[in-house]
C-alpha cells in the first residue's frame, strides 16, 4: 500500500503542538490517579474512571470534548502523533458524500452508480445506488476479512466492480468492506479529485485539519473501508461537526437534512446504522449517540444530549491484549454526565 501525506498549511492557521492545544482548566488529565471519595479537578467520577481506562488500556490519544471544550486530553509519551483509524474511515469518508450534496456536486442519494459504471448498465447491479453503499445494502459479494481479498488486489475499485452479487440491493444488510471502496470512485468521478483530496479542499480545510495521510491502493485510489491516518485533535473536531449538524464556526459546512439522516436509522435491516455511522441507544431503545470504530480500539463517539464528543486512538505498536481494544469505550463515554 502506498500511503499519501496532506502537510499544506491552510491560510490563516497557526500550528500549535497537539499537545499544547487543549489546557482549559479544568482538564482531567490520565496522568492523574482518582481517588473513590473525591472529585478530580471538580470532574465527575465516571469521568475519571474513563481517564484511569486511558491509561490502562496502552492508550495512546484521547480527547473528551464538552461543548467544543476539552475536559480530557491524554497523549502517550512515545506514541506516534497520528494514528491509522481503521474503520472509522468509512465514517469520515461518508462526509464527503454529505458535502457533495451540500455543493450540488452529487444531486442525490438514490443515483444509480450504474451512471458512472458502464458495466453495471445491465442485470441486478443496475440498481445500485449511492445510499446503498453508505448504508451496507448493496448486495456486493465480500469477505469480511480485508486482508484477504481486499489489500493484496491491485485496484480495490475494480475489484468492487466486478465482484457478485449475494443480495438484491437493498434486500439485505451486509457490513462490507469491499463495497464502500465504491464511494472513492462517486467521488473522483463527480468531482475530479480523489476522495482523500476533496475531503482535504472542503471539509477538514473549514475545520483546520491539515496534517494527515491517507492510504492508497497500488492503483492510487483512497481506501473508504479503512485507511485514514489523523490526530485525536482533528478526529475530535470531525466529531463536532457531526455533533453540530454540519455547521462549523457558523457556517454551513454539510447539509443538515444529510447530517441528521447519517446518524439516524435508515431502514429496518439493521436498528443500529446510519450513514456507515453507527447508533447507540439505550436500554429502552432511544438513540443516545453515535460513532465510529475501528479495529483494535479506535473511537469517534459523540453524545448529542451531553454535548461530548469523545476520541480514543492506539497505535498497533501499543497495543499489548485484548483489553487494549477498550471494548466499553463508548458506554463509558455515553455515561459521562458533565451538566452545564
Amino acid at each position: 500500500m502506498t500511503r499519501r501525506r496532506n502537510r499544506g498549511v491552510h491560510p490563516g492557521l497557526l500550528l500549535v503542538p497537539a499537545a499544547l492545544c487543549l489546557l482549559p482548566a479544568p482538564v482531567a488529565s490520565a496522568q492523574e490517579t482518582c481517588d473513590p471519595a473525591i472529585r478530580m479537578n471538580g470532574a465527575p467520577r465516571p469521568l475519571c474512571e474513563l481517564a484511569e481506562r486511558v491509561r490502562a488500556t496502552h492508550t495512546d490519544a484521547a480527547v473528551v470534548l464538552h461543548h467544543g471544550e476539552p475536559i480530557l486530553d491524554h497523549r502517550s509519551a512515545d506514541g506516534p502523533e497520528r494514528v491509522h483509524v481503521m474503520s472509522v474511515t468509512k465514517s469520515v469518508a461518508a462526509l464527503a458524500i454529505g458535502r457533495m450534496l451540500t455543493d450540488g456536486t452529487l444531486e442525490r442519494l438514490d443515483l444509480p452508480v450504474a451512471e458512472l459504471v458502464p458495466e453495471w448498465r445491465q442485470g441486478r447491479k443496475r440498481n445500485i445506488t449511492v445510499r446503498h453503499l453508505l448504508t451496507h445494502t448493496s448486495g456486493i459479494q465480500d469477505v469480511s476479512n480485508a486482508g484477504l481479498e481486499i489489500e493484496p488486489a491491485p485496484d480495490a475499485v475494480r475489484l468492487a466492480i466486478a465482484a457478485e452479487l449475494e443480495a438484491d440491493p437493498g434486500a439485505a444488510f451486509r457490513y462490507n468492506n469491499k463495497a464502500v471502496n465504491l464511494l472513492a470512485l462517486v467521488v473522483e468521478t463527480l468531482t475530479g479529485m480523489a476522495l482523500d483530496e476533496y475531503l482535504a479542499s472542503t471539509v477538514f480545510a473549514d475545520l483546520g485539519i491539515v496534517d494527515f495521510d491517507w492510504i492508497r491502493d497500488p492503483a492510487g485510489s483512497p481506501y473508504v473501508m479503512a485507511g485514514l491516518v489523523i490526530g485525536a485533535g482533528d478526529l475530535a473536531k470531525i466529531g463536532q461537526l457531526v455533533l453540530q449538524e454540519g455547521v462549523w464556526n457558523g457556517e454551513r459546512v454539510i447539509d443538515a437534512e444529510f447530517m441528521r439522516n447519517a446518524t439516524a436509522q435508515q431502514h429496518d435491516l439493521h436498528p443500529r446504522h446510519g450513514y456507515l455511522w453507527w447508533l447507540m441507544r439505550d436500554d429502552d431503545g432511544r438513540v443516545e449517540g453515535w460513532y465510529g470504530d475501528g479495529w483494535l480500539g479506535q473511537w469517534l463517539v459523540v453524545v448529542p444530549e451531553e454535548q461530548i464528543v469523545a476520541v480514543r486512538l492506539i497505535d498497533r505498536g501499543s497495543w499489548k491484549t485484548d483489553e487494549d481494544t477498550f471494548a466499553d469505550f463508548r458506554e463509558r463515554v455515553a455515561a459521562l454526565r458533565i451538566g452545564g
